[in-house]
């Protein structure tokens, strides 16, 4: 363990020497972009972005910049491809007619992302319980990316993050985890984002009730949604997936009340 952490020292003493560096290459981008590029860093570490996830979350964010007859999709390429020109993200895989299926960061811009978002209280990751305890991190934050879903289940961590009413967009990034764990849905009720695929839920959450101001839902649900969805009228994505082990069991899609035809 203390070789561990040594090691982990010297790339952060690494990446903290390169940010001085890469700096400039943030500042100098132009201001519709900086969200956009530092949104990238909500996902772990060298992680693949998918093209289609980057399309719903920025515009429900509300970071596209789109003229009256173009789509989001057409936006989110035009953004994606300016990051590509300053040289401040990649293209990880294309599709056989060159259209971008997943992009990413490198190491250290990754790293620079989330320094200055937490900075700026644009976002901040949350890996360990000792993230979870620096209340000055967490203090008017609107995005939080939890990377560790079993903090939810750690009673400390759990208060710490329910006790930031700021949160906007709550972002569960980590591995999947198979078990339940108590997300503090009821306290964060200025939700607009939450991103949950990677939490299993037995039942649908009774919470998303109140909250009104959702706009993407998504999360991993074993059983149906219930007709109170309707009354989430600002919602805009709505994406649910099963357990593997309850799709293959009984092979039945998700049910989907007929109040959904209500919703705008």
């Amino acid at each position: 363990m203390v070789a561990a952490d040594k090691q982990n020292s010297v790339f952060i003493d690494a990446y903290d020497q390169m940010f001085e560096v890469l700096y400039p290459s943030y500042e100098y981008l132009p201001q519709h972009l900086k969200p956009c590029f530092l949104y990238m860093a909500v996902f772990p570490q060298n992680y693949e972005i998918p093209f289609y996830k980057l399309v719903r979350l920025w515009n429900v964010e509300g970071f596209l910049e789109m003229g009256c007859l173009e789509t989001p999709e057409y936006a989110t390429w035009s953004t994606l491809d300016q990051l590509y020109m300053n040289n401040v993200a990649t293209v990880l895989k294309k599709s056989l007619n060159d259209i971008t299926k997943t992009c990413g960061l490198h190491s250290p811009f990754w790293h620079l992302c989330n320094k200055e978002a937490t900075k700026i209280k644009f976002f901040r990751g949350l890996n360990t319980l000792d993230h979870c305890l620096v209340e000055e991190d967490l203090k008017g934050q609107r995005r939080l990316c939890i990377r560790n879903n079993v903090l939810f289940g750690i009673k400390d961590a759990y208060d710490s993050i329910a006790s930031v009413s700021t949160v906007r967009s709550l972002l569960c990034t980590g591995p999947y985890h198979q078990y339940p764990v108590p997300v503090c849905l009821e306290y964060l009720r200025l939700l607009r984002i939450l991103d949950a695929l990677t939490i299993l839920f037995y039942e649908f959450p009774m919470q998303v009730t109140n909250l009104v101001r959702l706009r993407y839902l998504s999360l991993t649900l074993n059983g149906d949604i219930p007709d109170f969805i309707s009354k989430l009228w600002n919602l805009q994505y709505l994406i649910v997936h099963r357990c593997l082990s309850i799709v293959e069991s009984d092979g039945k899609s998700p049910y989907l009340p007929m109040e959904i035809w209500d919703m705008k």
